[in-house]
C-alpha cells in the first residue's frame, strides 16, 4: 500500500495475491488498496484475490470505495474475488459501483458462486453491466459447484445485458459447474448473443452444466451462425451434450 501511494504516476497496476488462503484478511486488503486514490492517471487495474478464503464482504466494499476515487480515467478493470465468504452483499456493492465507470471499455469479473450467493446478487450485477454502453470486452466468470448454482433467472438477465451492451466485440462467459442452468436459460442467452452484431471473439464454458442438453446448445449454435463478423470461437461443452 505504501509503495503504491508513492508511485503516483502509475497508469497500469496488477496485483496478484491468489491462493494466499489464510495469509490475507480484510485488513490486508484495506492496506493494499488504500493507495489507489493516489493514482489519478490509472488506466488499467487488475486485482486477483482468488483463493483468499479469509476475505469477506468488507473487502469488496473497501475495494469498490477505493476504485471509485480513480474511476474517471479507468478503462480496463479486472477483479478476481473468489472467496466463499463473499456473497450477495458484495455483489450488490459491486452493482452500485459498476454504472459509475463511464470510461470502462474492458471488464473482467471472476466470482465464486457459494452458499452466500443467490440469483438476486448475480441478477443485480448483470443489470449493472447493462449500463456500460462503451464496453467492448467482457469476461464474466461465475463458477458454480456441486452444491450451489445460478439458475435460468440469471441467464435471462444476461440476455437483457447482452441486448443492452451491443458494442461488445469480445465476450467470454464461464458458467462451468452451474447445474441448475437449463435449456431455457441457454435459449435466453442465445437470443442476447444474436444481437451482438460487432462480436469478433466469443468464448463460453458450459462444462458440468448438467441441466443443458443438445436443445440449448443447438439454439446457441444458431445464434453463433448469425454473427457474420466472428473470427474467434472457443466452446467448452464437456458433459452437457451428447456427442
Amino acid at each position: 500500500g505504501e509503495v503504491i501511494r508513492e508511485c503516483s504516476n502509475l497508469t497500469h497496476l496488477t496485483l496478484n495475491f491468489s491462493w494466499n488462503e489464510d495469509n490475507i484478511s480484510d485488513t490486508g486488503v484495506s492496506e493494499i488498496t488504500r493507495g489507489l486514490s493516489s493514482l489519478p492517471r490509472l488506466i488499467l487495474l487488475h486485482l486477483n484475490f482468488d483463493g483468499c478464503w479469509l476475505l469477506t464482504d468488507r473487502s469488496a466494499e473497501k475495494i469498490v470505495n477505493e476504485i471509485q476515487k480513480c474511476r474517471s480515467t479507468l478503462t480496463q478493470l479486472s477483479l478476481f474475488l473468489l472467496s466463499e465468504n463473499m456473497g450477495d452483499v458484495s455483489l450488490v456493492t459491486l452493482s452500485r459501483f459498476l454504472p459509475t465507470l463511464n470510461c470502462i471499455q474492458e471488464l473482467s469479473i471472476h466470482w465464486c458462486i457459494n452458499k452466500n450467493t443467490s440469483d438476486d446478487g448475480c441478477y443485480e450485477m448483470t443489470k449493472a453491466i447493462s449500463c456500460l454502453s462503451s464496453l467492448s470486452h467482457l469476461q464474466l466468470h461465475l463458477y458454480g459447484n456441486d452444491e450451489v448454482s445460478i439458475t435460468d433467472r440469471v441467464m435471462k438477465s444476461m440476455c437483457t445485458m447482452l441486448c443492452s451492451v451491443i458494442s461488445l466485440s469480445h465476450l467470454d462467459l464461464d458458467l462451468s459447474n452451474n447445474h441448475k442452468i437449463t435449456d431455457s436459460g441457454m435459449i435466453d442467452v442465445s437470443h442476447g448473443l444474436s444481437q451482438l452484431a460487432h462480436l469478433i471473439s466469443f468464448q463460453i464454458n458450459l462444462r458440468e452444466c448438467l441441466g443443458v442438453s443438445d436443445v440449448g446448445v443447438s439454439h446457441m449454435m444458431d445464434a453463433i451462425q448469425s454473427l457474420q463478423g466472428l473470427s474467434r470461437l472457443q466452446l467448452s461443452l464437456g458433459l452437457c451434450i451428447d456427442v
